[in-house]
């Protein structure tokens, strides 16, 4: 119902690797949840075996999201209790970030 039902929020990524990100909230009946995904890494993975990015790549790039406090369906917890959250942490090992309030 969320992803069918729910309001589509853009949210904004601020940082020198704003544009290898999107993220979005989704809003439903007092439910929500955040998604991040990164795109156009394809010249960051180019001299990888593995399709992994580097938290490197990310410097000072971040999320800012609508609560302070967050965990990642994938990751566990996430980083910090701030409503700015780095890219380079929250996206170490994953491919993607799917956050629900904490």
């Amino acid at each position: 119902q969320l992803f069918a039902d729910g309001a589509h929020l853009p949210l904004p990524v601020h940082g020198p690797a704003a544009a290898h990100a999107v993220a979005f909230a989704r809003r439903w009946r007092g439910r929500s949840l955040v998604v991040v995904v990164p795109r156009h890494v394809g010249a960051w993975l180019a001299d990888r075996a593995a399709p992994r990015i580097d938290a490197a790549h990310w410097r000072d790039t971040a999320l800012t999201v609508p609560r302070a406090r967050y965990r990642d369906l994938f990751g566990g917890q996430v980083p910090g209790t701030a409503r700015r959250l780095p890219l380079g942490a929250l996206l170490q090992g994953v491919p993607v970030a799917v956050l629900v309030p904490d």
